[in-house]
């Protein structure tokens, strides 16, 4: 009992905390950015092609030398995804390359296209990282979700609305504006699931038990499928 009321107590300061200070999930500045992230893309699983679109943009006067890596965290063996940065657009093959932003420049691609031939509902979620080359611990990461089975309500009101705090976490993490969740799954960078919770009444999630470093987490809707998925990192 002591020790849940510990818990319970470092919840409510950590809560009280973010909210006074307004923090987000962000929480390092870079000298681009990516947008939207994170990127949740719905489609009708007739189209055989969708892109996740995003803007990558130089947000200083010097040309930034940059590197994107794609894994794929969950992507059924039926399915595709493909690159395509401001250079060019790569085969499903390729996992990575470098590529350059010129000083100032706005609004370059960094899509992620789902390919899906089979015509069936289908999701797929995918990890990019971005990191500048000439400075290391410049690192951007954006999660691209595709879906098939979510409903237009569900793409536009419900989860561009849920938010997870703190991130980066240490002990636990909170869902807001999350009545729609469900479950939560938890992946790996490697794709492997870590762990899967059925949803808390007070959407607080303990993740003491998890090794320090970044995660995917999916937030799944009565159905089992994913509403939203994010990067948190455990510090």
């Amino acid at each position: 009992m002591l020790i849940q009321d510990k818990f319970n107590m470092k919840k409510s300061i950590y809560t009280l905390l973010i909210v006074l200070l307004g923090l987000n999930t962000s929480f390092a500045q870079i000298s681009f950015s990516v947008t939207p992230n994170p990127n949740n893309v719905i489609a009708p699983p007739t189209i055989p092609d969708t892109a996740g679109h995003g803007d990558i943009s130089n947000l200083t006067n010097q040309t930034k030398n940059l590197r994107w890596e794609r894994l794929l965290i969950s992507v059924p063996p039926s399915m595709q995804t493909q690159v395509c940065d401001p250079n060019a657009c790569y085969l499903p093959g390729v996992s990575a390359r470098n590529f350059s932003l010129a000083p100032n420049q706005q609004n370059g691609d960094m899509d992620v296209h789902f390919l899906n031939n089979t015509g069936l509902p289908q999701e797929a979620i995918v990890h990019l990282k971005i990191t500048n080359q000439d400075n290391n611990s410049e690192v951007l990461t954006v999660v691209y979700t595709y879906n098939s089975f979510l409903t237009d309500i569900e793409k536009l009101q419900i989860a561009p609305n849920i938010k997870v705090f703190p991130n980066p976490a240490t002990e636990f993490f909170t869902l807001k504006n999350a009545d729609a969740v469900k479950a939560v799954r938890v992946f790996g960078l490697d794709g492997r699931e870590i762990a899967f919770w059925n949803a808390s009444p007070d959407q607080v999630y303990n993740i003491q038990q998890l090794a320090s470093g970044p995660y995917v987490i999916a937030l799944l809707n009565e159905q089992g499928h994913t509403l939203k998925a994010v990067e948190l990192v455990k510090q």
